[in-house]
């Protein structure tokens, strides 16, 4: 079942913010899925999903990112944080058109700079 999540509105909405201004203005709806995604044989942590001109007249967002908590469940703060940064990485605005941006590697190579390439690894205390 997948449900809207405060704790990831605002965590997304301060990312926004700091990061993304040009989403300012962009509806996104933050959901949480008490489902485990694969991919691959991948886990998935979260999709970010462009809501279709199909739905579009029933649906007040323009996007929906949905976190799989199976799967992210353990992600401390910084992790989610991360996590929610490259989900909005996938929202691409130009000249007033909204898209969905693909990985440029199977990352996102800022991503992988900014944080390195094990940023969802479990961490040890």
């Amino acid at each position: 079942m997948n449900y809207e999540n405060p704790k990831y509105k605002k965590l997304g909405e301060s990312i926004i913010g700091e990061l993304f201004p040009k989403l300012l203005n962009v509806k996104i709806a933050w959901l949480a899925s008490d489902k485990k995604k694969m991919d691959s044989g991948r886990l998935v942590f979260a999709d970010c999903r462009k809501v279709s001109e199909q739905y579009d007249w029933c649906c007040d967002y323009d996007f929906i990112i949905t976190v799989y908590e199976p799967n992210a469940g353990r992600f401390d703060e910084e992790q989610l944080k991360i996590l929610l940064e490259h989900e909005l990485m996938h929202i691409g605005v130009e000249d007033g058109r909204l898209s969905i941006v693909p990985h440029d590697a199977e990352e996102f190579t800022e991503i992988i700079r900014k944080y390195g390439i094990d940023w969802s690894e479990p961490k040890c205390k």
